[in-house]
């Protein structure tokens, strides 16, 4: 009897017996069982058993593996001392990464083999030194919808993954993908290491799951279930689809900002970009931001969310950078007292006001472009600065206390109500 395995200890099925076969070419007559290399004792698949039985030898235990259409690998327990040992069939087989493979005292697995299939090489395939190529220096990154510009793929408080305005949750993209098929992708929580993004199908979601710890939803296929295909320019050019592996046909989309494993692809919903995550640093740290023609007053918030310079005031603000829109040389003010309320221009009164990143109350898609700004250093006075909006170019000034974007007209009184020091 022939066939062709390459690794490990590779088992033929006929006529009754299991023999250790050399690599040669394979005969479709033959049922052919493999140990992967480096696993050939001690060794168990688990999440996957569907009967155990007694036999005498392992050679029964391939039989009645054989016999069965739904056997795909069994794990036989090698106990000299019984009359019997266990016989485990398994209605799954490994991945090429080995996961779900344990240790387990005294058992050999053993996958059946078909024309075509691939199962395990080595258990030494086994590791977590994942890398997304296309990405080398910059795996960590975050997704976004094409059709919610700056709406990026997050899990909340309750780790239900949704599309979120301006998210700075990383995640990180490892290749191959969890089941080590060439061509896939995972996506790991950068905040939470080992927690992965993981279509769940008795919901049709996607939400995120420890993958170091018990997973309580249908465990032998959390890897499949966490590991996809990105189908570039699939339906888009520039933008990508991510199919599921654990169920072919099956896209990541969105629908009322929650993301949901579905067959809905030929539309923007299910459309997304990876795009590098760059970290915000956080520059200037609880500074007050004095004014240069009222030295003193400092900018802050009045009850209409509207920022104006008040005298008596020490309302403290940080800086980061680059801006919410990630572009460099830029920077986003925060609210110390209110994280995550920004300075953002509004065009529909043209103030500046202090808003709430998360639940913008005015135009969201527009809201990280409004809240980014360059300090234009020294801009019409030595040791003063200017904010300059990073898009549309205007100026913050105030006029009457209050703050809004003006063009710069050249006036001496544009230049003195548009000039600003941090005192710390």
């Amino acid at each position: 009897m022939a066939v062709a395995i390459t690794a490990g200890l590779v088992l033929t099925f006929c006529c009754g017996v299991i023999n250790a076969q050399p690599s040669v070419s394979l005969n479709l007559q033959v049922t052919t069982f493999r140990q992967p290399a480096l696993c050939t004792r001690d060794v168990k698949l688990q999440h996957s058993v569907s009967r155990v039985l007694q036999f005498k030898s392992i050679t029964e235990c391939a039989h009645e593996c054989k016999s069965d259409a739904t056997c795909l690998s069994f794990n036989y327990h090698h106990d000299s001392d019984n009359e019997t040992n266990s016989c485990e069939i398994n209605t799954r087989s490994s991945d090429r990464r080995g996961n779900q493979l344990v240790y387990s005292s005294g058992y050999s697995f053993n996958e059946k083999l078909t024309s075509g299939g691939f199962g395990t090489s080595t258990c030494e395939l086994r590791n977590s030194n994942f890398v997304y190529k296309k990405y080398e220096k910059e795996y960590t990154v975050r997704i976004e919808s094409k059709n919610y510009p700056n709406y990026y793929i997050s899990p909340n408080a309750a780790n239900e993954a949704y599309i979120l305005q301006n998210d700075r949750k990383p995640m990180k993209v490892v290749s191959p993908g969890l089941t080590g098929e060439p061509g896939t992708i995972s996506f790991e929580s950068g905040d939470s290491p080992g927690w992965f993004l993981r279509c769940r199908h008795d919901t049709a979601k996607l939400d995120l799951w420890d993958s170091t710890s018990t997973i309580d939803y249908s465990p032998s296929t959390f890897y499949e279930d966490a590991t996809f295909w990105a189908r570039e320019d699939y339906v888009y050019a520039g933008w990508t689809h991510f199919e599921n592996v654990g169920k072919p046909g099956t896209f990541l989309s969105h629908g009322s900002y929650r993301v949901s494993c579905g067959t809905s692809w030929n539309t923007p919903n299910a459309a997304f970009q990876i795009i590098p995550f760059v970290p915000f640093v956080l520059v200037y740290k609880e500074v007050l931001i004095q004014s240069y023609n009222y030295q003193a007053y400092d900018l802050s918030v009045d009850g209409n969310s509207r920022i104006k310079i008040i005298s008596g005031v020490t309302t403290k603000w940080n800086f980061i950078s680059p801006g919410l829109t990630g572009l460099e040389g830029t920077f986003s003010i925060e609210s110390v007292e209110h994280p995550n309320y920004y300075f953002r221009y509004r065009a529909d009164s043209t103030f500046i006001n202090l808003e709430d990143s998360v639940n913008p109350s005015y135009s969201p898609s527009t809201f990280a472009q409004d809240a980014t700004f360059y300090i234009r250093e020294h801009k019409w006075y030595s040791g003063w600065f200017a904010f300059q909006n990073a898009y549309n170019n205007l100026y913050l000034r105030h006029a009457g206390y209050v703050c809004w974007g003006s063009a710069d007209d050249g006036s001496a009184g544009h230049h003195n109500d548009g000039s600003y020091r941090f005192v710390t």
